[in-house]
């Protein structure tokens, strides 16, 4: 039997994937209960009100960000072996927060819509210290900035997004993350570094994100 904590970190995740594409002003509990999949009276046991639901989402990207895993040593290796985690946490941070998302934050809890940009800040001073300490290492190509790097992948993540553009290039959303991934450690790693990077290994992940993805797109 699923034990509460579980059921309820489920019903968070199911309207999560909503909120990321139609914001959540207008929802109501009604909706709400609808796309978690239970009744309204049970949605009320959980949360005893759609702020309560939107913080409970808001509290999900904040232990989210809290899990960045970077390297603790100074061993260029441990950063080359960091690199497709880091960056699949990335991806998934994007793809997961959009502007619609924030937009509605700010207009209905001002306090909550500057502690998450606050939050995402520190996470990205966080992954470009991380590039400049690997490129200083030698693990990471000199060539790359950093401030360029987040902002290309805050740029084409939500693109990955569009179902349309997707369908007219005839690709999948699992092949796409896969050769992004690929891309991303031949322009970031270094050349003597990146036989080091077995992007194989990360298929589980990918596959994850693919299944996030795959919901979300259902409701464009």
């Amino acid at each position: 039997m699923t034990d509460e904590a579980t059921r309820r970190a489920q019903m968070i995740a199911a309207v999560n994937e909503t909120i990321v594409q139609t914001g959540f002003v207008s929802l109501t509990m009604n909706e709400i209960a609808r796309i978690m999949g239970v009744s309204r009276a049970k949605l009320y046991q959980y949360f005893p009100s759609k702020d309560a639901v939107v913080a409970a989402v808001v509290d999900r990207y904040f232990q989210f960000m809290a899990q960045q895993k970077l390297p603790t040593s100074t061993a260029p290796e441990e950063f080359v072996e960091a690199f497709a985690t880091v960056f699949l946490q990335l991806v998934t941070l994007v793809a997961s927060s959009s502007d619609v998302f924030r937009a509605d934050l700010t207009r209905t809890m001002p306090e909550r819509a500057q502690e998450f940009a606050t939050r995402y800040r520190e996470w990205m001073l966080n992954l470009k210290q991380f590039l400049t300490t690997g490129q200083a290492l030698g693990a990471f190509n000199r060539s790359i900035v950093p401030e360029l790097f987040c902002i290309q992948v805050e740029s084409i993540v939500p693109a990955l997004m569009n179902n349309e553009r997707l369908v007219e290039y005839r690709l999948d959303v699992h092949t796409v993350l896969l050769d992004y991934l690929r891309m991303m450690v031949s322009q970031v790693v270094s050349p003597s570094w990146q036989s080091h990077v077995d992007v194989s290994r990360y298929q589980d992940e990918i596959a994850r994100l693919t299944t996030k993805y795959q919901q979300t797109l259902v409701r464009m």
